[in-house]
C-alpha cells in the first residue's frame, strides 16, 4: 500500500488563501480608508486621464448637487416676496452651486 499523505491536494475549485485575501482587500478597514481618499481626491481635484465612464459619473454627481440650487434659486429668487427671503434663498443655494460647478468642471476637464 502506498503512502498517499504527501499527494493530498485541495480540489481545483478551492482558491488559494492569498487570492481570497486579495479580493477582500478593498472591504477591510485600512484599504477602505485609502480607497475613500483616492475617490475624494479624484472628485475634488479631477484627473486629466479619467475614463469616459468616470467623467460621466462625476457629471451626474455634479448635476445632483446643482438640482437643489436650481430649485432654491427658482422658487426663492424669482417669486414675489420680501427681498430678505430672496437673499436668504440665494445664500442657501450658493454652496450647492459651488460644489456642483466644481464637480462639473472636473468632469469636463481634459
Amino acid at each position: 500500500m502506498k503512502d498517499e499523505s504527501n499527494n493530498l491536494k485541495p480540489p481545483s475549485r478551492w482558491k488559494p488563501l492569498s487570492e481570497i485575501e486579495a479580493r477582500q482587500r478593498n472591504t477591510v478597514w485600512p484599504d477602505t480608508l485609502k480607497n475613500g481618499a483616492l475617490v475624494d481626491a479624484f472628485l475634488w481635484k479631477g484627473s486629466p486621464d479619467a475614463t469616459h465612464t468616470q467623467r460621466i459619473g462625476i457629471a451626474f454627481f455634479g448635476l445632483l448637487f446643482l438640482s437643489p440650487a436650481v430649485l432654491l434659486v427658482r422658487f426663492g429668487c424669482f417669486e414675489p416676496g420680501p427681498a430678505l427671503l430672496k437673499t436668504l434663498m440665494f445664500l442657501l443655494a450658493l454652496p450647492w452651486l459651488v460644489i456642483g460647478g466644481k464637480l462639473l468642471r472636473n468632469a469636463l476637464r481634459h
